[in-house]
């Protein structure tokens, strides 16, 4: 079903995974492309939609995960601002990170969902604030080695070229099976 703007499709996508009308590749999960700058007001355009949904209707539920606001209570981020002036090396502090953070996401969303079902809607929010540390694909991945079963809906900072995502206009590369909306979040689309 083709919606009047991106994130109307968005949207309308998640409520069909969730209430059964649709089928996912193995869990459902759709990724949509917001132009950076307007990231924070989609973000919270969708977080809105999120208290709407809940409030009006009882078959789903959704849940907005701010992921910027779980960063910092992750363990890797800890250890690392423990060391922050002893290890130099900005290298193994991105390796770090990228090997560890993921992983420690997964496990701090899986502890707050408020019901581990089809039914439930996740909304990962703000994951241009975990660039270059956490790829979606990533966080998706350990999502799934927790056993989690929501409907997952993800907005990344960046497009899509030739069926491949790019953040924040860097390079191209093929991602998790997730379903794709292709046209990018504008400001227009949000107002």
């Amino acid at each position: 079903m083709i919606r009047d703007s991106p994130i109307d499709e968005f949207t309308g996508l998640l409520t069909d995974f969730a209430k059964g009308k649709r089928r996912g590749i193995r869990n459902p999960h759709v990724i949509i492309p917001v132009a950076p700058p307007y990231e924070q007001r989609a973000a919270e355009y969708l977080s809105n939609w999120a208290k709407n949904v809940s409030e009006t209707t009882e078959s789903i539920g959704v849940q907005s995960i701010w992921l910027d606001e779980i960063l910092p209570r992750t363990d890797v981020f800890n250890v690392i601002m423990k060391f922050k002036g002893i290890v130099e090396n900005a290298d193994s502090i991105r390796k770090t990170m990228h090997d560890n953070l993921a992983s420690d996401l997964a496990k701090f969303i899986t502890n707050t969902i408020e019901e581990n079902s089809r039914k439930q809607i996740l909304l990962l929010l703000k994951l241009g604030s975990l660039y270059p540390f956490a790829h979606a694909s990533d966080i998706l991945d350990e999502l799934d080695r927790q056993n989690v079963k929501c409907t997952i809906g993800i907005l990344f900072p960046g497009e899509i070229i030739a069926g491949k995502l790019s953040f924040f206009g860097k390079g191209t590369r093929h991602y998790y099976p997730a379903h794709r909306i292709d046209m990018q979040i504008r400001g227009v689309h949000i107002q």
